[in-house]
Order: C-alpha cells, then sequence, then structure tokens
C-alpha cells in the first residue's frame, strides 16, 4: 500500500510517521528506510530516544506537579530538560542501539533531493526495504513545472511500489486558507496538490 498522512502544519504529521517506522522496525526487525526532507540531522533518533527518556521519567516521577507539556520534545530539543532527563541519555542510547538497527534514515541537509534521487536510492535498497517514509512529499526538488514533477513523481512512487512490492507512507502538507473548509480529518481534496496525488 502507500498510505497518506496528512494534516496541518504542527499537528504531529512526522511524529506519526516516527511512531510507525519506529513500530516496525522495532517490532519485525526489518529495514525500514525513512526519508527525513524536513527534519534537522539525527531529528527522527532524537525523537525516539526522547521518546523513551520521557516515558522512563513518568514512571519514576510523580508527575503532578509538572506543568502540562514542559517534558516535551521542543524543551528536550533546546536543552531545557537536562535536569529532568540527562540520568536516561546514556539507557535510551543503548536501547536505540540495540532495538533500532533496522531503522535508516536520510536527511537532505539543504541539498536538492529530486525525483532521481529517491528512485536511485530505493533500487539500492530494493532488496531490503520492508517500508519506506517520506518525509515529506512537498519536499522533494520538483523543478519550474510543479504540476508536472508531482505528477512524475507520484506515477514513480506508484510504479516502484507496485513492481518491488515496498509500502510506502508519504507525509503531505494540506491546503492552507480558511480553516472551515478542512474539517477534523482532511479529505483528498484538502491535499495540496491532490490532483496529481
Amino acid at each position: 500500500d502507500i498510505l497518506l498522512y496528512s494534516a496541518g502544519t504542527g499537528v504531529g504529521k512526522t511524529e506519526a510517521a516516527k511512531a510507525q517506522a519506529a513500530f516496525i522496525s522495532r517490532t519485525k526487525q526489518v529495514p525500514v528506510h525513512y526519508f527525513a526532507l524536513e527534519a534537522e540531522p539525527k531529528e527522527i533518533e532524537r525523537r525516539i530516544k526522547f521518546g523513551m527518556m520521557g516515558r522512563w521519567f513518568r514512571e519514576d516521577n510523580d508527575c503532578s506537579n509538572i506543568p502540562q507539556g514542559k517534558i516535551s520534545y521542543a524543551n528536550f530539543r533546546y536543552s531545557r530538560l537536562d535536569n529532568e532527563l540527562a540520568k536516561y541519555k546514556k539507557r535510551a542510547e543503548d536501547e536505540f542501539a540495540k532495538h533500532y538497527k533496522h531503522l535508516y534514515t536520510y536527511y537532505s541537509n539543504e541539498k536538492l533531493f529530486t525525483q532521481a534521487d529517491l528512485e536511485k536510492k530505493i533500487f539500492e535498497i530494493k532488496n531490503e526495504a520492508a517500508l519506506i517514509v517520506l518525509d515529506h512529499l512537498h519536499y522533494m526538488d520538483l523543478g519550474e513545472n510543479e504540476n508536472r514533477e508531482m505528477s512524475s513523481l507520484v506515477k514513480s512512487i506508484r510504479s516502484l511500489n507496485q513492481t518491488m512490492k515496498i509500502p510506502f507512507i508519504l507525509v503531505c502538507h494540506i491546503k492552507k486558507g480558511d480553516k472551515k473548509t478542512v474539517g477534523l480529518i482532511p479529505g483528498l481534496d484538502d491535499i495540496y496538490g491532490s490532483g496529481n496525488i
């Protein structure tokens, strides 16, 4: 299958895709390839480790006096939780190395990442990949004619999915505009570039 994850900015598309990739990689012990085109280098790994540390912190502490939202990835990322989470860091590193050795991440590092780059990488991993996550579809470098290039990209992904029998998760933007036009769950018409997608 090809699954589309779409929602507004900051709602949790990357978090959902990361959770699915991490779950499959850990429980099935199969290769999952995550193209994190919008993320900072090592962000997906940091998010997984933060999830572990946050869970352990909550298990070990009475959190009723901690302000809601304090134990958050943003606070962790900007070193605001060093006092709370420092003792879990080594444990998280060890757990990650043990349980997520089948999770492979790719970051664009602000370089162009084109359809040709994606196809080349997928052909390199075609015999091992159990899941490919593209986060996100709208961060691919599409050239001057975005509509035509998106159509070509989507056709290529569909062809790769069908011929190689590899499932994909595609993270997608929804159209910006009047919030009244987008329901709680976006429909296909709400996805940016939905005619092609």
